[in-house]
């Protein structure tokens, strides 16, 4: 439009589909190993991109008492891939995950976009100290020990004694 008046409209465009944000991963889980975090998930589909096409997941971690994130341990552009293995981790230490889901309309962390858990990585505790076998009357035996030098960086919760029969 000018002072001498407004023009013909030009012709349609195409249409288009506005881009929202993409879904984040589903079924986050993170099991334990010696200094070392494994974590899985479930895909996103093409129905969950919000419009965008799958770029990468971006796999985060951090001490649990940090307040940020770093950079990501690792980026996965294949979006079948649904694990990732965190490894260099301190046993007994919590650790916060977290799973980012980049598009190319959305590459970037925004609401919606990431999964978080907390785990803490741990091995089996050494093993028990000083076994000390009190006298049996042929039916029954007491059994002592000292607690073992390391927990493994978790609770130990139970104790398996095991009675192998001699016939000597």
């Amino acid at each position: 439009t000018t002072a001498a008046g407004t023009s013909d409209p030009s012709a349609e465009s195409s249409s288009i589909t506005p881009v929202t944000k993409a879904a984040a991963v589903t079924a986050l889980t993170v099991s334990t190993g010696d200094t070392q975090l494994t974590v899985n998930w479930m895909s996103v589909t093409p129905a969950t991109l919000g419009g965008g096409t799958f770029e990468s997941y971006l796999v985060y971690y951090k001490a649990h008492s940090s307040l940020i994130y770093g950079t990501p341990w690792a980026t996965i552009t294949d979006s079948s891939t649904t694990t990732s293995l965190i490894t260099s981790l301190a046993n007994g230490t919590a650790y916060d995950v977290k799973v980012v889901t980049w598009t190319a309309a959305n590459a970037t962390e925004i609401d919606g976009n990431a999964a978080e858990a907390l785990q803490t990585p741990a091995a089996p505790p050494s093993t028990p100290r000083e076994l000390t076998v009190f006298s049996s009357d042929g039916t029954t035996a007491r059994v002592s020990w000292q607690i073992p030098l390391s927990d493994g960086g978790d609770v130990i919760t139970e104790y398996n004694v095991t009675v192998l029969v001699s016939s000597v």
